[in-house]
């Protein structure tokens, strides 16, 4: 799951990059702070998979 959340997050980096063109530096600021999102987002859809899976296991 992980890895396909990865490749997502990459392409949707990668389109912004191809749409917006040269960024300012406020405008980096913003994306870099929307990568760490995409990244923490990430982190809780792994983790929440996770947790299902433990509790399918027990049912």
């Amino acid at each position: 799951m992980a890895g396909v959340l990865d490749k997502l997050e990459q392409r949707i980096l990668k389109r912004m990059d191809e749409r917006m063109g040269p960024l300012t530096a406020e405008m980096q600021n913003v994306r870099v702070e929307i990568e760490r999102k995409m990244q923490a987002m990430n982190k809780t859809l792994t983790e929440s998979l996770k947790v299902q899976k433990e509790i399918l296991r027990e049912l």
